[in-house]
């Protein structure tokens, strides 16, 4: 992700993207095992607007270029 001075999300409640500030996002990780006995790794951005926990599953490399809090 190139440095911009927003990322859109996709609102699942209200079906329509919405762009939200790089300020207001944060990122996580989300650690899941398989039925293999592997952990699968997911790189999240999460941002909360209006009341609306938005979510979007993003590269490994996006998720580390981008400078915001880790939750």
């Amino acid at each position: 992700m190139d440095d911009m001075a927003d990322i859109p999300f996709y609102d699942v409640i209200h079906r329509q993207q919405i762009r939200v500030p790089i300020s207001q996002i944060q990122k996580s990780v989300y650690k899941q095992m398989a039925r293999n006995g592997k952990v699968r790794i997911h790189y999240l951005l999460t941002a909360q607007l209006n009341g609306t926990i938005l979510r979007k599953l993003v590269r490994r490399k996006d998720w580390l270029e981008l400078d915001v809090p880790q939750v």
